[in-house]
């Protein structure tokens, strides 16, 4: 009888399915602006004085994977910039774009600015603050741009307005529309 009570127990806790702790949203593309993996893309660095302080290298967690590497420099507004027109973002259905990001320290700002191709002009900027160094986190930019129009070219700029100097910022895919949780 003890055996069957096992054995039932044991049939009982493993019946029940067990939810894997995977983010919803990762399931799809949900959006996907663009991501270091696609060679097709041309991403710069902005560099201060010539520096190589940008490139574009295998994530250590997953070597199919890449991801951009970034370190700060004295210029305190650097950054990359995508090169090619993106599939335009057209902010009257757009709000936000979310960009996984690995931050060497807390309370280092970081910005993301969009640009209109045609009219140089027009350019709207997002910043926040690091909260979560030394880990993947992901960061949802939010825009409130009254002028609904397009929007075809993005820059990054870590450190916006900073004064470090040598550190290592990661970045990963670029996406809009992603959900807050």
């Amino acid at each position: 009888m003890k055996k069957i009570a096992t054995a039932l127990v044991v049939l009982f806790v493993f019946s029940f399915p067990v939810f894997a702790q995977i983010d919803p949203h990762e399931i799809n593309s949900f959006g996907t602006i663009a991501n270091f993996s696609e060679s097709d893309l041309t991403w710069v660095g902005e560099a201060c004085g010539g520096a190589a302080n940008f490139e574009i290298i295998e994530d250590p967690d997953d070597a199919s994977n890449m991801i951009a590497a970034f370190v700060t420099s004295a210029c305190n507004t650097e950054g990359f910039v995508l090169q090619e027109a993106l599939v335009p973002l057209d902010f009257r259905t757009h709000y936000y774009i979310s960009l996984d990001v690995n931050a060497p320290a807390a309370d280092r700002s970081i910005a993301i600015k969009l640009f209109n191709s045609q009219d140089p002009n027009k350019e709207y900027i997002s910043g926040l603050t690091i909260t979560h160094p030394g880990v993947w986190d992901t960061l949802h930019f939010e825009f409130d741009i009254e002028d609904s129009d397009i929007y075809d070219r993005i820059s990054i700029h870590p450190d916006w307005y900073g004064d470090s100097v040598g550190e290592e910022w990661l970045f990963d895919n670029l996406r809009q529309d992603r959900e807050l949780l």
